[in-house]
């Protein structure tokens, strides 16, 4: 994705999104000293729904291992699969484009980690896994699990598309794309824009 970025509908492209792991050799830390709020904490560990004039969604540590994306995520569950304990390391975590958006410092994203219900840090802080271990995981075309809806009506909330399509099915994910920046998308090859996301368990 280019810097518009596409939003993980976590059948993404994986290793754009995610970035080059054999590239990550130093952390990248900002030169500026990054306090970590609570609301940092927040977003470094959690999955949410950004602002409406930030645009894009944070989908961060805790969603990457989520039993919603791991399923789609090849890359990801490659990751997991290379130790044989599942760890991760926290350098490609903090390599992801929308890690770095958030924050370049390192010993923040370590942190925040540490304070993580669902995962676990590695006693030498360098790694990252699932609390509970990965089960045997299907990785399945995102593509057959997915329906896309155009000419949305003018109340295209999050919350108003859950209840018109929650009553023929489960939803796990909602993505809502600006149609003006699908068709700039079609003729420039860059990115269209996310306008908002949500993720349910």
């Amino acid at each position: 994705p280019s810097d518009d970025d596409i939003d993980r509908d976590h059948g993404h492209e994986n290793e754009d999104d995610h970035g080059q792991e054999d590239q990550v050799q130093n952390h990248e830390i900002s030169s500026a000293v990054d306090v970590l709020t609570d609301d940092l904490k927040k977003k470094i560990i959690k999955q949410a729904s950004a602002p409406p004039k930030y645009i894009f969604s944070l989908s961060l540590a805790e969603y990457y291992f989520s039993d919603e994306n791991l399923p789609t995520d090849n890359y990801m569950v490659g990751l997991i699969k290379r130790n044989k304990e599942g760890f991760v390391p926290i350098s490609v975590i903090s390599s992801f484009r929308k890690m770095k958006r958030l924050t370049r410092n390192y010993p923040s994203i370590v942190a925040a980690l540490k304070e993580s219900s669902l995962l676990v840090v590695s006693s030498d802080g360098k790694k990252v896994k699932r609390r509970n271990p990965l089960q045997f995981i299907e990785v399945r075309d995102p593509k057959l699990f997915t329906v896309l809806v155009e000419n949305l009506p003018e109340d295209h909330s999050v919350e108003n598309i859950k209840r018109i399509f929650g009553e023929v099915g489960r939803i796990k994910k909602i993505s809502v794309r600006d149609p003006h920046a699908v068709e700039e998308t079609k003729k420039t090859g860059r990115a269209d824009i996310l306008i908002s996301s949500k993720v349910w368990n």
